[in-house]
């Protein structure tokens, strides 16, 4: 029993001395909030689900507590009290090319006459599908890697999978495209 009774107190004091130390350890002790993952319409899928026009600059003015416009209800909408951290992490895969397509970029590099033809078609079909959220996921979900063979492996790079760029190969060169929206976020 006596045992019991100093490993408590030793324990007790060990408690102690420790809280003791880390109180003085000079770090920080402010607490911090923000959002450390944001899409913007420069990310497909964000574009997908209707967000056409709130871009990375729209999150950042947000972010720090300028009225912006929604992308969705196209309410004036003001944080209260401004992030102290944001972080906009857009896909790099299509990065700003559906809005590209919406807004028929002259940014894409030229195709032969045939691939061209397939283009313009693969864009206007894709422009239709944009005016129902539900039909242009489905579209979209069709070019994007499913689930993998190998329970924990990558989706991505399995052999059997269609991956995104595959899939819109159609639309030919977008470096142009999304050196633009990566521009465009820079500055």
């Amino acid at each position: 029993m006596k045992i019991i009774a100093r490993m408590s107190v030793a324990a007790s004091l060990i408690i102690v001395m420790g809280s003791a130390v880390a109180a003085s350890d000079g770090l920080p002790k402010a607490v911090y909030f923000g959002d450390t993952h944001l899409h913007s319409s420069y990310s497909f899928d964000a574009y997908i689900y209707q967000n056409r026009d709130a871009d990375p600059d729209t999150a950042y003015r947000w972010a720090k507590g300028v009225p912006v416009i929604h992308p969705y209800s196209r309410a004036r909408v003001k944080i209260n009290t401004p992030l102290d951290f944001l972080v906009v992490a857009d896909h790099a895969e299509m990065l700003g090319v559906l809005p590209a397509i919406a807004n028929d970029s002259s940014e894409f590099g030229e195709l032969g006459w045939w691939a061209g033809i397939k283009r313009r078609l693969a864009f206007w079909v894709a422009r239709r599908a944009m005016k129902d959220p539900d039909a242009f996921s489905n579209m979209f979900s069709k070019f994007s890697p499913k689930g993998s063979d190998n329970p924990g492996g990558d989706p991505v790079a399995d052999a059997n999978n269609k991956s995104l760029s595959a899939g819109t190969a159609v639309l030919g060169n977008t470096d142009k495209v999304r050196g633009s929206a990566w521009q465009a976020i820079i500055e």
